[in-house]
């Protein structure tokens, strides 16, 4: 997973995500052994998606 730094407008942005307790265990689990917290792999994730998106 790529990192990329935020600008100063993307510090800013906060956002809520309803999910289940069992597809939050998944991704606490995915961002553990990335060694990252929850909220920045959803970020990084997001991110990877964009990118995939914009390039087609």
């Amino acid at each position: 997973m790529q990192k990329l730094k935020p600008s100063d407008k993307e510090k800013n942005i906060g956002i809520t995500l309803r999910v289940t307790k069992t597809a939050f265990q998944e991704m606490k689990k995915e961002a553990d052994s990335l060694n990252m917290r929850v909220s920045k792999y959803l970020l990084e994730l997001h991110k990877m998606y964009i990118n995939e998106v914009n390039k087609k």
